[in-house]
């Protein structure tokens, strides 16, 4: 069916669309600006598809490198470093009739590209290389399948929407100074005249559900060993609430636990993986919302080398 999109990708413009209505709530916004990234991967996985002048034009250069940069994690695909140049390396040399293929290149530093020489990445020790060359980069895939269905979705929300490239974003974060961060990243997307990009901590959010329609629990054997309750709150928490137990020295599972809860109707909570703690020692931090929050320190947020 022409524009159906699987359950999985539909949950992520979903969220999209949460958090751009709850940041609506939250600050008087005038507009949205989208990074619609785009990786053409069939045309990088067979660029003889459009002939050697497509090969060796805009795409085997700044396509093909904004690829590798997020396929390799903007990393050394040896020695795992981070470095402010990279060389696209052939894992199997063009020497030895090696192809340009996205899935025969890599990440490499200037010292691993020159030691390596004309040896295989097999040959040179690390035969992972070119596994995770073949593995396909499935964030990438999402974006191009979702770009076009998230921008119409955050036009439903009635405000001005504008489209860039993620070349735009990268220009933007060189000309300011910026690290290369997921979350500044998001401060240099679009048409900008200047950012402030002090901050300690990042807020990270991950979705993580609003629980299914399965009432019987099962164990690893997929036998079924207790049913959820039909009564969702039990003693003001339900299942997925953030709280902070501490239980008294004289009980077998005394200390402090911070983690999700599973609710009983019996009052013996389970909390991340500590079983049987009275609902009484308790004390809420956050409500199940579908979604997990952390704070994290700006010296962990993120890469700290530029692209």
């Amino acid at each position: 069916m022409h524009g159906w999109l699987p359950p999985s990708l539909r949950s992520r413009i979903g969220n999209v669309v949460t958090w751009a209505k709850r940041y609506q709530r939250l600050a008087p916004l005038t507009r949205i600006e989208v990074e619609r990234v785009r990786f053409d991967l069939a045309l990088m996985q067979h660029p003889e598809l459009q002939g050697v002048a497509y090969q060796r034009g805009t795409l085997a250069g700044w396509e093909v490198r904004a690829y590798m940069l997020v396929k390799w994690n903007y990393r050394c695909a040896y020695c795992h470093r981070f470095s402010e140049r990279f060389e696209l390396d052939h894992i199997i040399p063009r020497s030895r009739h090696g192809s340009d293929r996205v899935s025969n290149l890599c990440l490499a530093c200037h010292d691993c590209n020159a030691t390596k020489g004309d040896r295989t990445a097999a040959e040179w020790g690390h035969p992972e290389v070119a596994a995770q060359a073949q593995a396909p980069l499935r964030d990438a895939a999402a974006v191009n399948a979702t770009r076009f269905a998230i921008c119409d979705a955050l036009r439903t929300l009635g405000l001005p929407l504008r489209t860039w490239s993620g070349g735009r974003t990268r220009w933007n974060r060189d000309r300011f100074g910026m690290a290369k961060d997921h979350a500044l990243d998001a401060l240099c997307v679009g048409d900008l005249v200047g950012v402030h990009a002090g901050r300690d901590r990042t807020l990270q959010i991950r979705a993580t559900g609003r629980g299914g329609y399965q009432r019987t629990n099962v164990d690893a054997s997929g036998f079924p060993r207790g049913y959820l309750t039909r009564q969702k709150q039990v003693q003001g928490y339900q299942t997925g609430d953030l709280v902070r137990a501490e239980v008294p020295s004289q009980f077998k599972t005394a200390g402090r636990y911070t983690g999700r809860v599973a609710v009983r109707s019996t009052g013996s909570f389970r909390v991340g993986k500590v079983d049987g703690i009275n609902a009484k020692y308790c004390r809420l931090i956050q409500h199940a919302d579908g979604y997990a929050y952390t704070l994290i320190p700006k010296e962990s947020s993120g890469m700290s080398s530029p692209a």
